[in-house]
């Protein structure tokens, strides 16, 4: 089942800022065994899964990929890195043909720097999406 962006990242925003997040926001697709993001690298942005599966990865000792999570239409990727300036914790990888709906850290920046208050709702509907997976 596909979820609508708008039911999650758009929860008790405005049409202004609705408005904002759609012209700044783009879809990614990911054939599957696509590599979406590295572990280490910088994260650049949200992702909110809107078709298909994503599996993400830690290294083992030997450097060896372990699963760490499967994250299917609804949930979001890239989120820690990208709020927290640091870089990605995990190596995420399209388990099946994905659709993703990307938010880009500077989209973000920019809208809080216009309207911190939706920046923050932004914020407040990405963390309830990762606490209730």
């Amino acid at each position: 089942m596909s979820h609508s962006f708008e039911d999650i990242f758009w929860r008790d925003l405005g049409a202004e800022e609705m408005r904002f997040l759609r012209e700044n926001g783009f879809y990614v697709s990911f054939e599957g065994g696509e590599v979406i993001f590295r572990k280490g690298e910088r994260c650049v942005g949200v992702f909110l899964v809107i078709s298909g599966e994503v599996d993400l990865f830690d290294l083992n000792g030997g450097g060896q990929d372990i699963l760490v999570r499967t994250l299917s239409p609804g949930m979001v990727l890239g989120e820690m890195g990208t709020f927290g300036a640091r870089p990605c914790e995990y190596t995420a990888r399209s388990k099946t043909p994905v659709q993703l709906f990307k938010l880009e850290r500077d989209a973000l920046e920019s809208l809080a720097s216009h309207n911190p208050r939706a920046a923050g709702q932004v914020f407040v509907n990405v963390v309830k999406i990762t606490t209730k997976g």
